[in-house]
């Protein structure tokens, strides 16, 4: 672990041993791998911190966690662990103690050092070589900085030791890594012969697996390179040991070899009078099989979704992997987000890495697009647009012009034509007249004029995803003039898109969600010279109250009993009101009403034969649908 002495200003390297004791309970069914797990105690023993410093698991908090163990097809075992380790803390030796503010650590098992399939068990194993994690840096006290080592072409390899034995291999070897020699210094390649010795000690007797403790218990080497000055070496501490583990598991076509060091070096720069440690810890290298088959990973092309609920969309996808050392068996592919997760409105993008059992990886990145959320409004039909709909833009809306005009509170609405959705995988053009409502600013939104004009459109809708749902859209013309001379238009040059979808609704009608980002340009000469907006107006799907068959209709009076019904539109709401005289200051509710396209039956009862009562409906729209069914994309 770094631990530092300062409030995290600096960092130092501590490697140390620990007594550990781990309560685990079979959870489930007989074969089903699963354990609670409970670290009761992590003890660090006195003197191996600095100064009176002391680390222990918590004694009242619970450390728990979870283990899974899964046979694999190879023979071999799949284990998947974790803790939650409250911690505590003493800086005089013991005495007393103090707890983490920030709760507790997790940690996950992960393993070392992959294995990698080799032809024999021997030691090292000929043809492949030990690797540093990527970037990984070695800082050494007098500045000098070394990177990326690659441990290879060992001239000798040796078999393992019996069980319970102890031998000690020499050999020659060849490094390559990069140095800088300072702070902000350029890294250089550099190459280096060395001479190495390596004690491996037997842990098990000859089963499918067997397990040894390693040691290097010396290399040194003289790094050359153009740029570097000469008389730099490097070393395996004389002070230190640089341990490791080594496991061999014969897999009938021969052996999977695991192996890791932790190497604790060194670094002279005047030919090895005087040495500086590294202030960065060990140098942990893995066993790699540079012949091992490269791993292939496939990821979709990007995505573009509609949101779903405000929080976004689910959205699914396929990564496919194959290649590397268990081929035919596929390599194991991790997606961060992975598929299935809810991605927000905006772009994400997607990393996925494929890795086989060697620990060979390929990654790979596509991008998900997801809109923004526009809640589904009910309609009769399934026509585009709805006649009953209207386009308008939040409240408060504002677009800035290059020339100084300000439009706001823009609403589309009485589209006089509609036409079906294109077919699955189709598409096609509406062209339909509309109108156009929104306030014009001259005098930079200290005031604004109302502006109606009649408009000409075009859209281009295409479906996508073969279900008949999901449709893109761009405005390909929108042509609005007003009375006077000004002008607005559908820019010419930037296109204007959006997303629709339809759901057939329980019951009959259509759920449809849709909305337009449109970039506008806008002209107070009549159509001689235009001004663009600064950014596109984005208007949504809404019904339009005001487009609605007459309220009222059939009125009959039978005595006391008023009747009328009540033609209602779908997604609508009726507030029905009355008063007896209209000089009453306010008006008395009868009753409410929920559009479903259908008339709904209303009565009254007056008090007497001959009384006059005045009757209002109030039409608002009602709450529009919050709960559409998740959509994924295959």
């Amino acid at each position: 672990m770094e631990l530092s002495l300062n409030g995290g200003t600096n960092f130092q390297a501590v490697r140390v041993q620990a007594q550990t004791q781990v309560r685990l309970t079979h959870v489930g069914s007989p074969n089903s791998g699963l354990y609670d797990t409970e670290m009761l105690a992590l003890t660090i023993p006195p003197g191996q911190l600095p100064g009176n410093l002391r680390l222990r698991e918590s004694p009242t908090l619970p450390s728990r966690g979870a283990v899974r163990i899964a046979s694999a097809a190879d023979g071999s075992v799949r284990i998947g662990s974790f803790f939650d380790i409250f911690t505590e803390i003493s800086l005089d030796g013991g005495t007393t103690w103090s707890g983490a503010a920030s709760g507790p650590v997790r940690v996950q098992l992960e393993r070392t050092a992959p294995e990698q399939a080799s032809a024999s068990n021997l030691l090292p194993p000929p043809g492949q070589e030990y690797v540093s994690p990527a970037e990984w840096h070695a800082r050494y006290a007098n500045g000098i900085s070394i990177r990326n080592p690659i441990h290879n072409q060992f001239n000798a390899s040796l078999p393992p030791p019996p069980p319970g034995g102890s031998n000690t291999h020499s050999f020659n070897s060849h490094l390559q890594l990069e140095v800088s020699l300072g702070e902000g210094q350029p890294f250089l390649p550099a190459t280096a012969n060395a001479v190495v010795d390596v004690r491996v000690r037997s842990l098990s007797l000859p089963t499918t697996v067997r397990y040894f403790d390693t040691e290097m218990l010396g290399f040194t080497m003289q790094l050359s390179a153009p740029g570097l000055p000469p008389g730099i070496l490097v070393r395996e501490s004389p002070t230190r040991a640089s341990t490791g583990r080594t496991s061999i598991r014969s897999d009938g076509a021969g052996h999977r070899i695991s192996s890791f060091f932790d190497i604790f070096t060194e670094i002279s720069l005047d030919g090895g009078m005087t040495w500086s440690p590294s202030v960065t810890g060990p140098a942990t290298v893995r066993l790699r099989n540079p012949s091992a088959p490269t791993v292939s990973i496939t990821c979709p092309g990007n995505l573009a979704v509609s949101a779903t609920s405000p929080a976004g969309a689910v959205v699914t996808f396929s990564v496919t992997a194959s290649g590397g050392c268990d081929a035919p068996i596929p390599p194991t592919v991790t997606s961060t987000p992975p598929s299935g997760s809810v991605f927000p409105p905006g772009i994400t993008t997607v990393t996925c890495k494929a890795t086989d059992s060697c620990g060979n990886t390929a990654v790979c990145t596509f991008q998900v697009t997801v809109s923004r959320y526009v809640p589904p409004r009910a309609f009769p039909g399934n026509q585009l647009p709805p006649q009953s709909g209207q386009y308008v833009s939040p409240a408060q809306w504002h677009a800035l012009y290059a020339n100084g005009v300000i439009i706001s509170n823009a609403a589309h609405r009485r589209f006089l034509q509609s036409s079906p959705p294109p077919p699955p995988g189709g598409q096609q053009v509406h062209t339909f007249d509309s109108t156009v409502e929104f306030g014009v600013s001259l005098d930079g939104g200290q005031t604004f004029q109302q502006f109606n004009g009649t408009a000409a459109a075009q859209v281009q809708v295409r479906e996508i995803g073969g279900a008949g749902e999901h449709y893109e859209t761009e405005m390909l013309g929108l042509d609005v003039v007003t009375p006077g001379p000004l002008r607005l238009r559908e820019s010419p040059t930037l296109p204007s898109r959006g997303q629709t979808r339809i759901q057939a609704a329980p019951g009959g009608g259509h759920r449809i969600s849709s909305f337009f980002d449109i970039w506008t340009e806008i002209s107070l000469d009549g159509g001689s010279s235009w001004s663009p907006a600064t950014a596109p107006v984005q208007v949504d799907l809404q019904l339009d109250p005001a487009h609605v068959p007459t309220a009222i209709q059939n009125v009959q009076i039978q005595g006391s009993e008023l009747r009328f019904n009540l033609q209602t539109v779908r997604g609508l709401r009726y507030l029905i009101e009355y008063k007896n005289s209209l000089l009453d200051p306010e008006w008395f509710t009868l009753s409410g009403a929920e559009g479903n396209g259908q008339p709904d039956l209303q009565t009254d009862f007056l008090n007497n034969a001959g009384q006059t009562r005045y009757y209002r409906v109030l039409i608002e729209e009602a709450e529009p649908v919050t709960e559409p069914d998740p959509m994924g994309v295959q």
